[in-house]
This record gives structure tokens, C-alpha cells and sequence, in this order.
């Protein structure tokens, strides 16, 4: 059966009653699913395993974005491909330097689950989500180690430890757009279950 992965809405109100979850799961057609979200975001990564017919009503939805099928997923991408990606990673905070022509959808896809988890890990440790923190504090990609606030510093070097990471190589230049870029490049041998499918 077909499997495709899509950027779409969370849903629901986070009670035991109507918990969290990607939107279109209770699609009559949709036999399994699994997603990763990017801290307190509208947004998450599903692999949904569903009828062909239902995943192409789905790709017709406004609020749902194909990121890759299981016959595209290891096909390298265009130039307008990759700037359409760097685009998106760029709103999520992830660095755009991490997208390259010729990569491909299963190797992005592990860049951006993996800045995932590391935001889920600060958030469950801190209360905040990476791009919560530095939307918070007025940071950007762009913002100089130097010029964060300490206490954030510290987070960000706790939540590397909290992984069993190295400390990361830090110096006056180093933007966070280059800490992102390390903790990118530490997932990308890492596979992970999406649903059926494995990244």
C-alpha cells in the first residue's frame, strides 16, 4: 500500500479526550500513520499508509505540503526543488546551508527530524521549544553565540550533553545557524520510523 510523508496541521485540543495528532488520521482509507513535531508547532511531519486515492484527496488540501513518496524519497533534487525546501527550513529554524541540490528527500528528512528532537529534548527540559526560545528572546539564525543570553547558552550546551554529544566547536564568529548545522549533521547517519516507512 502506498506510503507518502506530508507536512500538515496538528489537530485537537492536547486532552485525553482529543489528544494532539496530524490531521486527516481518522480518514476512512488511512490504515497507519506516524509523525514528529517541532516542539508547541501547528505543524508536523506525517508518513501516512493509505489508499492512493485517499493520499492524493489529501494532496489536494491547502494545508498539506508532499515532502516525499516512497518512489521519490531517495531521487536527488533539482535546484527550484532545493530553494523551495531551504525556504521552508528557514521558517523552522533550520539552516538553509543543510539544503543542497542533489540531496535528496530521506537525507533532508533526517536533518529536519533530528532538529526536531533536539527542540522537543529542550522543550521537555526547559518547557521551550527551540524556536520558542529564540523567537523569545528576539534571536535569529544569524545571531552570534556571543550575543546570547548566558542562560540560554547554557541550555543549548545541556541539551548537546543531553544527547552524549561532544561539546560543540564554538568560537567569537559562531552563529546558531551553525550550532543548528551541527546538531543537523549529527543525525544524518540516524534512521528513524515514520509510520511504515523508515527515514
Amino acid at each position: 500500500m502506498p506510503i507518502e510523508i506530508m507536512l500538515v496541521p496538528i489537530v485537537g485540543l492536547g486532552t485525553r479526550e482529543d489528544p494532539f495528532k496530524p490531521k486527516y488520521v481518522d480518514t476512512p482509507g488511512v490504515v497507519s500513520w506516524g509523525h514528529i513535531k517541532y516542539g508547541w508547532t501547528d505543524e508536523t511531519i506525517c508518513g501516512y499508509t493509505a489508499d492512493q486515492t485517499v493520499l492524493d484527496t489529501f494532496n489536494t488540501a491547502t494545508d498539506v505540503q508532499l515532502l516525499a513518496t516512497e518512489s521519490s524519497i531517495d531521487v536527488p533534487l533539482t535546484n527550484p526543488q532545493a530553494n523551495i525546501i531551504k525556504n521552508k527550513f528557514e521558517e523552522y529554524f533550520i539552516p538553509k546551508e543543510t539544503v543542497n541540490a542533489g540531496d535528496t528527500p530521506r537525507e533532508l528528512l533526517r536533518s529536519a527530524i533530528g532538529v526536531f528532537l533536539f527542540s522537543q529534548r529542550m522543550q521537555g527540559i526547559y518547557g521551550e521549544s527551540f524556536p520558542e526560545n529564540i523567537q523569545g528572546r528576539a534571536l535569529t539564525l544569524n545571531t552570534r553565540w556571543s550575543d546570547c543570553p548566558v542562560d540560554f547558552q547554557n541550555q543549548m550546551l545541556a541539551v548537546f550533553a543531553d544527547h552524549g554529544w561532544p561539546p560543540p566547536t564554538i568560537s567569537t564568529q559562531t552563529r546558531l545557524g551553525d550550532l543548528m548545522t551541527t546538531i543537523s549533521t549529527n543525525y544524518e547517519g540516524v534512521e528513524f520510523n515514520l509510520g511504515d516507512i523508515v527515514i
